[in-house]
């Protein structure tokens, strides 16, 4: 099961500058990037020289980081979302091995690799996968302290039918 969730993940990885940059935001947050590489102002992402701030700076700072590395390119700035992708994969197939038994969270991992709208969102230049990746974490964060949390003295009374003690008069 393994090796089919490292071969999404490669899937996700081969030919990511196959075609041009598609959507109207995969433009936009390309250009914020480029503008914060030119200009070296990693605090205050632009559009046109205007601050932009419609979202948060992360993915704009891993697309510079990418293109640091791999030049101004399509690869460069789909890279950080295929990431992502790959780092969700892991993160439900963790988690679900963990909590539900080894298969079951390969199989949630295999379903949410193999889901179309993954697979398109992994090879796009945009913040859909960075929010699914962190939101997932939160959810699962969530979880896990929900079932770490043990119950209040007050909760606990109620449970078992009692009730808080009322002030003597």
């Amino acid at each position: 099961m393994r090796w089919l969730l490292w071969l999404c993940v490669l899937a996700a990885l081969i030919d990511l500058r196959a075609f041009g940059l598609t959507d109207l935001d995969e433009g936009f947050y390309a250009s914020v990037a480029r503008e914060m590489r030119q200009s070296g102002d990693w605090r205050t992402p632009t559009l046109g020289g205007e601050p932009w701030f419609e979202k948060p700076p992360l993915l704009y700072w891993l697309m510079t980081l990418s293109m640091r590395v791999f030049g101004e390119n399509e690869f460069a700035l789909r890279l950080p979302s295929a990431l992502f992708y790959a780092l969700t994969i892991l993160l439900i197939a963790w988690w679900g091995n963990r909590r539900l038994g080894q298969s079951a969270g390969s199989w949630g991992a295999l379903l949410f690799a193999l889901a179309p709208l993954s697979l398109i969102l992994a090879r796009l230049a945009i913040t859909d996968m960075t929010l699914t990746f962190f939101l997932t974490l939160a959810v699962i964060a969530l979880w896990e302290i929900s079932n770490l949390t043990p119950p209040s003295p007050i909760s606990a009374r109620r449970e078992r039918g009692a009730t808080p003690a009322s002030p003597s008069a």
